[in-house]
């Protein structure tokens, strides 16, 4: 676990996504974690552009080498951020809490629920280095 003490530094970083891709099937990653550096959320962004259809989406840490569920396939420690959130068609979804991801080998990592290919996501975060 990283803890302050002393000199490090400070970075504000961004992710995107333009969603030309299937994130229902193979979700999109925001952010790995690691141990050593401390990782804040700053904003999230989701933004559908479908004129017609709503978008359920969801977004969730997953610690690298977690459990697997035999039967279902599934990640047995995913911790939930956002679960089943529907954004309407044309609408858009801002998340802007500040909360520091767990300080372990993980993924951040953001699905939808159906395969929607008109969706943009803006993802800001601050990692923190301390040595």
């Amino acid at each position: 676990m990283a803890i302050p003490s002393g000199t490090g530094t400070e970075v504000l970083k961004t992710t995107s996504h333009n969603t030309t891709t299937d994130i229902a099937n193979s979700p999109a990653t925001l952010v790995t974690t690691i141990a050593t550096k401390i990782i804040t959320i700053v904003s999230l962004s989701v933004v559908n552009k479908n004129a017609s259809t709503e978008l359920e989406f969801n977004v969730y840490w997953t610690q690298s080498g977690a459990a697997v569920s035999p039967s279902t396939g599934s990640d047995l420690e995913n911790l939930y951020l956002i679960y089943n959130q529907v954004l309407p068609a044309e609408g858009t979804y801002i998340f802007n809490d500040r909360i520091v991801l767990p300080q372990h080998a993980g993924t951040l990592k953001i699905s939808t629920e159906a395969a929607i290919s008109s969706t943009d996501i803006m993802f800001s975060y601050i990692v923190q280095d301390f040595v």
